[in-house]
């Protein structure tokens, strides 16, 4: 495995026009290459008044056929990794590229960006479970520095570990679960203790120790999601019952207070609830769902497990993602609305399987509140072929044929998505 050569790392351009070659497709006779029609009847605009209008292609960042990646987004940095260990690093407003070279043989697990004490953006980037890379800008140098911090002093404690190992990323902590997974489609559903490791990452290569633990689930179970020191996952337990949970971390526990750490189930659901193929926590309080593959539900699960929003679309979710509104200047006052209220501050963004990008917003008004539900509305769509900029030969030769997980990232000012051939970054336009 290489290790990454620290501080050398050159920039390279690989954008689709830079005529490098390590940016090329590696082209497959078998693609389908049926030409996507620019038909732009399918392409509205909800909300013409608001935010923006039009997304703009502003650049393309070309992959090897049938490598899909993971994505992270701000206005300023770009950060994806490909399945196969070649991270890029891209700093939008300088339109600066820094490429990272077959890290390892593991799959990236994920990426996270965090402000150090010194407001550096650091990017933190999940090496499978065996290692976490942090990235950060050099000042004043088109140069960047990479550190490799290893989880394990032992190769072989890896080894041992891997098969079962299962990592998510949140800033610069990585929660890495040794889980017990049925083998055989029809095993018994049992209870089982797995064990976690989480490790949080320090600038200077450096970690603290580890916190080790177990957390009960099925051996039926599938990991969603962690964030705010909360892990989301949903068991499938016996009699066709399914429990939504969270295990939350604390570094204190409250005396008497079973809440502040360990193992909640939120709800029990029976099988007619559908099937769930999205888990993301919103905030301490709220938790996005996907169910029946194309509604999007809001819950607020400290009171009850509570649907608060919904939104049915036509055709099946691929992916979704929102981002934070920051409302440091607005008022906040929760008394008349509660927790429909806090809604607002997430701006909330899909795609589907016929290669729409939806924006939905919330109609937080009182007036507009229906048996305590919020109104989600479509606010803007567009389809990928549509935009203008992406190129008819990447059409013609399928983006979105393979069905792998496509993924969608949004920040306030840009939309980043993966298909089969390229990482598009697109750029809101007024």
């Amino acid at each position: 495995m290489k290790k990454i050569k620290e501080n050398k790392i050159k920039s390279k351009d690989i954008s689709e026009n830079s005529n490098n070659p390590s940016g090329m497709i590696n082209y497959d006779e078998t693609t389908d290459n049926r030409f996507i029609q620019n038909n732009k009847k399918d392409s509205i605009i909800i909300d013409s008044d608001d935010s923006y209008k039009n997304l703009s292609l502003e650049e393309t960042f070309l992959l090897r056929y049938s490598d899909p990646v993971t994505i992270a987004l701000t206005d300023n940095y770009l950060l994806y990794g490909s399945m196969i260990g070649k991270v890029i690093f891209y700093n939008i407003p300088k339109k600066h590229f820094y490429q990272l070279y077959e890290l390892t043989n593991e799959s990236i697990m994920g990426s996270s960006l965090e402000n150090d004490i010194e407001n550096r953006v650091i990017h933190y980037i999940a090496i499978g479970d065996e290692s976490v890379v942090s990235i950060f800008e050099k000042e004043d140098e088109q140069d960047i520095e990479a550190n490799t911090i290893y989880n394990y002093k032992e190769k072989d404690t890896h080894s041992a570990n891997c098969p079962e190992s299962f990592t998510l990323l949140w800033k610069n902590k990585a929660l890495i679960l040794n889980l017990h997974q049925a083998t055989e489609y029809n095993e018994e559903i049992q209870y089982k203790n797995n064990e976690y490791t989480l490790i949080t990452y320090e600038i200077e290569d450096k970690k603290k120790d580890p916190e080790k633990g177990e957390i009960e689930m099925t051996n039926y179970s599938v990991p969603f999601d962690y964030k705010d020191n909360i892990f989301l996952f949903l068991e499938h337990c016996p009699q066709d019952k399914r429990n939504i949970c969270i295990y939350e971390f604390s570094d204190v526990q409250k005396e008497g207070d079973s809440n502040i750490k360990g193992k909640r189930i939120l709800t029990t659901i029976a099988k007619n609830f559908g099937h769930i193929s999205f888990l993301k926590i919103l905030n301490k309080n709220l938790l996005l769902m996907v169910r029946n593959y194309n509604q999007i539900e809001i819950y607020d699960f400290e009171s009850d497990f509570k649907m608060i929003s919904s939104y049915n679309n036509n055709y099946e979710i691929n992916s979704i993602d929102f981002y934070e509104i920051n409302q440091d200047n607005e008022e906040k006052n929760d008394n008349e609305i509660n927790i429909n209220l806090k809604l607002k501050q997430y701006n909330l963004i899909f795609i589907d399987v016929e290669q729409n990008i939806i924006e939905l917003k919330f109609k937080n008004e009182s007036s507009n509140i229906k048996n305590n539900l919020v109104k989600m509305n479509k606010h803007f769509q567009i389809n990928v072929k549509d935009i203008d900029g992406i190129s008819n030969d990447l059409k013609m030769r399928g983006l979105f044929d393979l069905d792998f997980p496509y993924y969608i990232k949004n920040s306030p000012h840009y939309i980043a998505l993966t298909t089969d051939q390229a990482c598009f970054l697109l750029k809101k336009e007024k």
